[in-house]
């Protein structure tokens, strides 16, 4: 699977104009994101789950996503989808 350029650019494009900013005051925009980056990974065919946490009376969400979960041998990659602002 090979990154296309234009596609990060717009990706990241769409996700910092998400106002107000994706923090924890602002938890509508975190949801926004994290329904467009899971729509966006299942696009390319992978499976999503949403792993719910609380934290101050507020519900995060991250998305997990995997591929190829047969092989032994893992690649974790993380990121974060918040800001501080």
């Amino acid at each position: 699977m090979e990154a296309n350029t234009e596609n990060l650019y717009k990706h990241v494009a769409f996700i910092t104009s998400i106002y107000p900013y994706r923090n924890y005051k602002n938890i509508e925009s975190l949801q926004k994101t994290a329904n467009y980056i899971e729509a966006k990974i299942k696009d390319v065919g992978l499976p999503t789950t949403r792993q719910q946490w609380q934290a101050k009376g507020n519900e995060y969400e991250n998305i997990i996503a995997l591929y190829q979960p047969q092989k032994t041998k893992r690649f974790i990659i993380g990121a974060h989808y918040d800001v501080y602002k």
